[in-house]
């Protein structure tokens, strides 16, 4: 994950997924393997959330919101905040206490350290949310910029998972709904009109202009773990012995293998879009 301004040259180099998103991505829509199971936090009773949402005034952050959309863009817009994009640093631990922390003291972090820090205050404040990782076509021969991370939330309002970008605080929208990444994906291939808003409203320009060119090549794999508790326990869910569930187009091989370095061998594979989108 570089830096923006390399992000942006390699996506003029590589077209945008009106070229790429593969035209558009193709899933399985009506099977479900029953197998497929996912786990959440318990808000109330967690202490870790608590302490965040406690620490960071998150409750006086949504005072006087109404919707779940309006909630969403503050917690989306109040994480991008917390610090500027670095691609190459890391925290100390990968939890949105220390990454907070860290921050504080001027550390600046991946797309990875907002998703964590995105998922966590969203589920301290009672939505479940997850990190989800995305990953290119050519993921397993890239020499790097093969992934992506960002959040998806459960909004009651809409009944759906949505996609919310903490690195470009931004959330898609078609006809007034929030998208989830498949969706945004289906609509970047399609060439459909769809927007891109922020707590304010519309982004800035510079940001509907760069980011479906940037985000259009990563909508191809997505994987989420199966356990979404926080922190992290010792011995998460697992599906088939694996912790993460990898949505794979139809045709397409599973990969083995990210950026020809690092094994993926914690996957657990699906081609359904009903196992990856599963009500909480």
């Amino acid at each position: 994950m570089k830096k923006l301004p390399l992000l942006f040259l390699l996506s003029l180099l590589h077209p945008p997924v009106r070229g790429q998103v593969a035209g558009p991505v193709q899933y399985d829509t009506l099977n479900r393997d029953e197998a497929v199971r996912f786990r959440y936090a318990d808000t109330l009773g967690n202490a870790f959330l608590r302490r965040l949402r406690e620490e960071n005034g998150l409750p006086e952050l949504l005072r006087g919101l109404n919707t779940d959309r309006e909630k969403a863009l503050a917690l989306l817009d109040w994480a991008h905040r917390q610090w500027q994009h670095n691609g190459d640093n890391e925290p100390s631990r990968p939890d949105a206490l220390t990454i907070l922390a860290e921050a504080r003291t001027g550390r600046r972090f991946r797309c990875v350290e907002y998703a964590t820090v995105l998922t966590s205050a969203l589920q301290a404040v009672g939505y479940r949310a997850r990190s989800v990782a995305l990953k290119t076509k050519d993921v397993e021969t890239a020499r790097s910029g093969a992934g992506h991370v960002l959040v998806e939330a459960w909004l009651p309002q809409f009944g759906k998972w949505v996609l919310l970008d903490g690195q470009f605080n931004v959330m898609p929208e078609a006809g007034s709904v929030p998208l989830s990444a498949v969706e945004l994906g289906t609509v970047l291939g399609q060439k459909r009109p769809f927007d891109l808003v922020d707590r304010t409203g519309k982004v800035q320009r510079k940001t509907r202009t760069m980011y479906p060119f940037f985000i259009a090549r990563y909508l191809y794999y997505l994987d989420v773990a199966f356990d979404n508790r926080e922190p992290y326990p010792a011995q998460p869910l697992r599906v088939g012995g694996k912790t993460r569930l990898m949505l794979v187009p139809l045709e397409a091989p599973r990969p083995a293998v990210f950026q020809g370095a690092y094994p993926l061998d914690n996957l657990y594979f699906s081609n359904s879009v009903r196992d990856f989108y599963a009500k909480p």
